[in-house]
């Protein structure tokens, strides 16, 4: 069964895109963000994904500017790719707005990661 969700959500496509990329996503741009078994869901601006599992995870601007996050939690595929992606683009993210900030410690769990960002 399928666990398809949309999340508003706060990031920078060209950041992320870049990311997924240095981290050996494949990404895709203007395509359908597929289910935990391959079938399309939705279009998307970007799409990340990999080619040993379905599940991508993929990114619309809607209308009114704001991003929208689309995926297919069944079997955590998206939450995996998450995980991975998540921390190094937040850390690119702080260096591009001055390098003030940086992560000082990442503490992982079962269903979360913590991020620790310093001055």
């Amino acid at each position: 069964m399928s666990i398809a969700r949309k999340v508003k959500i706060d990031v920078d496509l060209q950041t992320m895109r870049e990311v997924a990329k240095e981290l050996g996503f494949v990404t895709v741009t203007n395509a359908d963000v597929r289910n935990y078994a391959g079938r399309p869901m939705s279009k998307a601006d970007l799409v990340i994904g990999n080619k040993t599992d379905m599940g991508d995870v993929g990114f619309r601007t809607k209308e009114d500017g704001s991003i929208e996050m689309i995926a297919d939690f069944h079997n955590g595929h998206a939450e995996d790719k998450l995980k991975i992606l998540m921390p190094t683009y937040y850390e690119r993210i702080l260096r591009r707005r001055g390098g003030r900030f940086k992560i000082t410690d990442k503490t992982e769990t079962k269903d979360k990661i913590i991020l620790t960002i310093q001055r």
